[in-house]
């Protein structure tokens, strides 16, 4: 995960880096599956520690809803509940060193 470049995970969420945040937003794929985006159901909240692989929101559009997938271990800071800004950005983490202690996990426990 390069700083500053964007990519999409192979579940469809488009992601970009930015030092230790990554911002998570629906791609290509799963905007046309759900269509507007309408509503964002929360189920990891600003706070907690989320695990790589682990659904953050569940962003629900006119078509359908889809699971949105954190890329790597870090703790939501931020989640774009009032869907400003026609939302390009759906959710903020901050990513966890790359340390195997998992210090980050025990910084931040729920």
């Amino acid at each position: 995960m390069l700083n500053g470049q964007e990519y999409l995970t192979p579940t469809g969420e488009r992601v970009l880096r930015s030092g230790d945040l990554v911002r998570i937003g629906p791609g290509d794929d799963i905007r046309s599956y759900t269509g507007k985006i309408g509503y964002l159901h929360t189920i990891k909240s600003v706070g907690e520690f989320v695990q790589r692989g682990e659904a953050v929101i569940v962003a629900e559009g006119e078509n359908g809803a889809v699971e949105l997938y954190a890329p790597r271990d870090g703790v939501v800071v931020w989640i774009n509940a009032a869907l400003e800004n026609a939302p390009p950005w759906l959710v903020t983490m901050r990513l966890c060193a790359d340390k195997p202690d998992r210090s980050c996990k025990k910084q931040y426990r729920s």
